[in-house]
């Protein structure tokens, strides 16, 4: 069974390994990305950008970039793990240049919840 999203509104962090699957739309959904800002000493105006995305569309294909992806198994709930296949992306910028894609892989993923760790 999953687990429950809503628990704990209180702590935003307690649910940053959860993903809801009851109200995906086709053609539309996607699931997860992270975006981090790193301080640049050589100008402390501005910041280096690392953005990995770890993700799941609900679609029969994209195409990121020049790879072409299809869906193999949408996010499912195996008792307290939550099983799909994705693609794996990040770009990097150093606050000159851009790097993309960084890193542009399709791989599987098992997610499980133990609290506030994932």
């Amino acid at each position: 069974m999953p687990y429950d999203s809503t628990s704990d509104e209180t702590n935003p962090y307690q649910n940053i390994w959860l993903l809801k699957t009851d109200n995906m739309i086709p053609n539309l959904t996607w699931c997860w990305w992270w975006l981090f800002f790193v301080k640049d000493p050589d100008s402390p105006g501005r910041t280096k950008q690392l953005m990995i995305l770890w993700s799941a569309k609900n679609t029969k294909y994209i195409k990121i970039m020049d790879k072409k992806w299809s869906v193999r198994q949408l996010p499912t709930w195996d008792r307290a793990v939550l099983k799909f296949n994705g693609v794996t992306a990040a770009w990097w910028y150093d606050n000159q240049k851009m790097y993309h894609p960084f890193l542009l892989e399709e791989m599987d993923f098992e997610v499980r919840n133990d609290g506030g760790k994932g």
